[in-house]
């Protein structure tokens, strides 16, 4: 069982870490970087969010946020809107340029996942889902635990 269980770590890491790079080949024939990708798909269902709502909902500081919304403003992806309440804090929203990226990267998610998941039959597939259902509880219970 142990030996099992080692190759199921061990692939499931090789997995992860290959579709990463896989999705990340693919996304950058859009023209931004991982963390710039990140950051429209997230103001795709966001519009008008603050920069700390991004830092927040990626776990990562607000320079950081600060650095990629600049680059994404120069190219024209993004907006800063000061908004109307507290002119301290700027609304971020998607431009149509931006909107666009964001569409031809969820194709190429369905593409790279209709290609991946096509290999499995249907009962293997729910095998898998449940198998990820119970690993994602237990990690969502340890998460909870700090």
């Amino acid at each position: 069982m142990q030996a099992s269980k080692n190759e199921a770590q061990k692939k499931f890491r090789e997995v992860h870490h290959l579709h990463r790079r896989v999705v990340e080949k693919r996304v950058e024939r859009t023209g931004v970087f991982r963390s710039q990708h990140m950051t429209l798909m997230y103001l795709s269902c966001h519009a008008g969010c603050s920069q700390k709502d991004i830092a927040e909902a990626h776990r990562i500081s607000s320079a950081a946020v600060a650095v990629n919304l600049k680059k994404l403003e120069q190219m024209g992806l993004v907006e800063r809107i000061v908004d109307a309440e507290d002119n301290r804090c700027n609304r971020i929203t998607i431009t149509e340029k931006g909107s666009r990226i964001v569409e031809q990267s969820k194709t190429i998610f369905q593409q790279i996942d209709e290609e991946m998941f096509s290999l499995l039959t249907d009962e293997e597939m729910e095998i898998f889902v449940r198998c990820l259902d119970k690993m994602q509880s237990r990690l969502e219970r340890m998460e909870g635990e700090r």
